[in-house]
């Protein structure tokens, strides 16, 4: 029987299979997900890998570090200007035997909740005051850690927004939301800060 080198590669919400066969040396490439976010830490497993035994990865426009233990890899892209690329080469043959392309992108756009409230949904309660900005379940990037560092809240019909700081409402927004009349729009920005980011601007609107 011919043995097969099948190295899996997993990367977080995107997997790989490369197949190799030893007599056609021949390399196939399969990928869900083709596009890695400049930013996020991806974790890279190497695994039920027959025929190569020592084998190193290298990359283009990627930032590539190896576990202290066990056979894993963390990859960061370097920038969206350039695609990555992930070279696996043969120690004892100095030969590049695989080669892997993605796309590189800017992380995806988040979302600004105000607790379970999202954008352009109805505030049932006008008590709710924690914010947060984090991805829905259509974007599975969950090491992603987001905190809102400065807010803004305005109704409309009411002249004055109301600012603050950190991940929760004022008494004063609180209370604007409270007095707000029914089918008002309320506008709500804030600055936030975390994986894959500097300092960003989102926002959301709900109705009363």
């Amino acid at each position: 029987m011919k043995k097969r080198l099948f190295i899996l590669i997993f990367l977080i919400n995107s997997v790989g299979l490369i197949a190799q066969t030893q007599d056609t040396n021949k390399v196939v490439i399969s990928t869900s997900n083709p596009i890695l976010y400049l930013g996020y830490p991806y974790q890279i497993e190497i695994g039920n890998n027959l025929g190569r035994t020592d084998y190193r990865i290298e990359g283009k426009n990627v930032i590539i570090v190896k576990d202290t233990l066990g056979d894993g890899y963390t990859l960061n892209c370097a920038s969206t200007e350039l695609d990555a690329e992930i070279y696996f080469i043969d120690n004892l043959l100095k030969d590049t035997f695989s080669i892997r392309r993605y796309q590189v992108e800017s992380m995806p756009k988040v979302e600004l909740f105000l607790g379970q409230f999202a954008d352009g949904e109805y505030l049932t309660s006008r008590t709710a005051d924690r914010l947060y900005v984090r991805y829905g379940p259509e974007i599975p990037l969950t090491k992603c850690k987001f905190k809102v560092d400065a807010w803004i809240l305005s109704i409309s019909g009411y002249n004055k927004p109301v600012s603050g700081s950190g991940e929760t409402l004022s008494e004063d927004a609180l209370a604007l939301l409270k007095n707000a009349k029914k089918g008002s729009i309320v506008m709500l920005s804030c600055k936030y800060s975390g994986t894959g980011t500097g300092i960003k601007v989102c926002s959301s609107s709900f109705k009363i």
